[in-house]
C-alpha cells in the first residue's frame, strides 16, 4: 500500500471532528498544481499558486492582501510567467521558469518585486488536496436532498458536519440550490461527475468559510456567471469562471477565468493532518510522509503481517 493510501486510511479512522475549526483548505485564493490562463478582467483577493505556467492580462491580484505581506510572495508560480497589464496590490510575485511577460507593459508590482527563485515542490500541495477530497467524497451521506421543479434544497441534519452527495446530471438540472440547517453548521457537498452550469445559491445560515463544494472526480467545472457562496475543491479538474465570483478560494488541476472574481475565504473544516499545506509546512509534510513508510517497514521487519 502506498505512503498516500497508508496516510488517508488513518484518517479515515481518526475522523473529522464535528463542530470545531482544524486546519484551513488553502492558504491562497487560488491553487491550481497545472496551468493558470486568464482572459482578463478578473479580480484576485489573496494570493496565488500555480504549478504549472501561468498566462494573466488585465488582472489584479493581492488587492485585499495588506503591507503585512510586503516582502513575502503573493504570487509563486513553478513555470513561466507571461502578465500584461496586470498588477499585484501586496507581495512579491516569485517564478522558477522564464519571465515571458510584455517588455512594456510587465506585471506591476508597487509593494514588492518580480524575480526568479528556485521552484517550490507543488507535488506535497497536489497530493494533499486529493487526498482531502477523496477523504470526503468517501464519506457517508448525513444530509438530504430534495428538488422542486429545478430548485434543490440540501437540507443539514447535524449540528455539526454535513455530507451531501450530487452528481453531475443532478447538478447541472438545478437553477438554484438552497442550503437549510442551524447556525454552526457544515456542509461538504460531494458533486460526482463534470458540470457545466448556471445557477444561484442561498446559504441561509451557513457561512461562506462552512461550505465546500468538492468536485470528487470532475475534469471540467464550466461555471458559467455562478456566485459560488463557498469553496471550490476540484484537484483532478480543469476549473473555468465565465464571469461571476467564488467567496471561498479555488484549489483544482487547473485554472482558466475571464472577468471574475475570487475573494478566497478558505473553507475552515480541514482535519488538521490532512490540510493542504502552506509552504513552510511542505517539509513536515513529506517528513509524515516518510514516518508513515518507516513505521511500515518495521512493522514488517518484527514479522507482523505486512500492510497490503
Amino acid at each position: 500500500m502506498s505512503r498516500i493510501f497508508l496516510l488517508a486510511a488513518a484518517l479515515a479512522v481518526s475522523g473529522l471532528p464535528a463542530t470545531a475549526h482544524a486546519e484551513k483548505l488553502s492558504g491562497y485564493a487560488v491553487q491550481t498544481s497545472g496551468d493558470y490562463t486568464t482572459r482578463g478582467g478578473n479580480e484576485i483577493y489573496g494570493k496565488v499558486a500555480v504549478g504549472g505556467n501561468i498566462t494573466a492580462n488585465a488582472d489584479r491580484f493581492g488587492t485585499h492582501l495588506t503591507a503585512a505581506d510586503n516582502g513575502s510572495p503573493g504570487v509563486v508560480v513553478l513555470g513561466d510567467i507571461n502578465y500584461a497589464n496586470s498588477q499585484l496590490l501586496h507581495g512579491d510575485v516569485v517564478y522558477g521558469g522564464s519571465n515571458l511577460s510584455p517588455l512594456y507593459h510587465p506585471i506591476a508590482t508597487p509593494n514588492g518585486a518580480t524575480y526568479q527563485a528556485t521552484p517550490l515542490v507543488f507535488d506535497a500541495m497536489s497530493t494533499a488536496a486529493a487526498t482531502v477530497s477523496a477523504l470526503f467524497g468517501g464519506m457517508n451521506t448525513t444530509g438530504s436532498y430534495s428538488d422542486l421543479w429545478g430548485v434543490g434544497t440540501l437540507t443539514a441534519t447535524a449540528p455539526g458536519l454535513n455530507i451531501f452527495q450530487l452528481d453531475a446530471g443532478q447538478f447541472d438540472s438545478l437553477h438554484q440550490l438552497n442550503l437549510v440547517g442551524a447556525p454552526g453548521a457544515v456542509a461538504v457537498i460531494n458533486i460526482f461527475g463534470s458540470v457545466s452550469d448556471h445557477l444561484t445559491f442561498n446559504i441561509g445560515n451557513f457561512t461562506p468559510d462552512s461550505v465546500l463544494f468538492n468536485f470528487v472526480d470532475a475534469t471540467r467545472v464550466q461555471s458559467n456567471g455562478i456566485a459560488w457562496q463557498g469553496a471550490i475543491l476540484a484537484p483532478n479538474a480543469l476549473v473555468s469562471l465565465e464571469g461571476g465570483s467564488v467567496l471561498g478560494s479555488v484549489v483544482s488541476k487547473h485554472f482558466d477565468a475571464a472577468g471574475a472574481t475570487v475573494r478566497g475565504d478558505s473553507f475552515a473544516y480541514i482535519p488538521t493532518t490532512t490540510a493542504v499545506p502552506e509552504p513552510a509546512s511542505w517539509a513536515m509534510l513529506i517528513l509524515g510522509f516518510g514516518a508513515i513508510g518507516l513505521l511500515a517497514r518495521r512493522r514488517r521487519y518484527r514479522g507482523r503481517p505486512a500492510v497490503n
